[in-house]
């Protein structure tokens, strides 16, 4: 909780009394890179992700992910994003990273799309797993700013991991980020 003034405070903590494996973690309001640094310095788990206020995922989605990135010994899994466009607020788009269009395999190294890259996997935070061990040996964090601060993050493991997993909705289900 980034110094939330919505009530979602108390729901992550009643959340986390609930379930063993969470904790509430609250600061004064730093922004969303100052927040997903602690996250950082806090997590234990084997991988990272990191959803916003306005972000959730479809059931299923976050055990689809997990199971492909474990399968595969992958530095970042992820699939697809639906979103609600919110200037338009009529309408879900629909982006898939289309592994098959690519030629891609389920699984490779970054340099296999060479410049094609950030293009064709976009440098943006919904729909990703990150090994945490991966993270935090390479020393990738979040820039502490307004706005944009997971560009950089995300482009770094992108460009550093060994093994990147890609998926299709068809087989895991989609982050949904109205």
């Amino acid at each position: 909780d980034d110094g939330s003034t919505d009530g979602s405070a108390k729901m992550h903590a009643e959340y986390a009394a609930r379930d063993p494996r969470l904790r509430h973690l609250s600061s004064a309001h730093g922004g969303a890179g100052a927040a997903r640094n602690r996250g950082l310095d806090e997590a234990g788990g084997e991988y990272l992700l990191f959803c916003d206020a306005d972000d959730w995922l479809d059931r299923g989605a976050l055990g689809a992910l997990y199971r492909m990135a474990k399968a595969s010994s992958s530095d970042v899994a992820l699939t697809g994003m639906r979103y609600f466009d919110d200037a338009t607020r009529d309408e879900y788009r629909v982006w898939t990273v289309n592994r098959k269009t690519l030629g891609l395999p389920r699984t490779f190294a970054p340099d296999l799309l060479g410049e094609r890259l950030f293009t064709a996997l976009r440098a943006q935070m919904g729909g990703r797993l990150f090994r945490r061990a991966f993270v935090r040996d390479l020393g990738i964090r979040f820039q502490e700013q307004p706005r944009v601060n997971d560009l950089a993050f995300v482009a770094t493991a992108l460009a550093l991991a060994e093994r990147i997993s890609v998926d299709t909705p068809s087989s895991c289900p989609q982050t949904i980020s109205p």
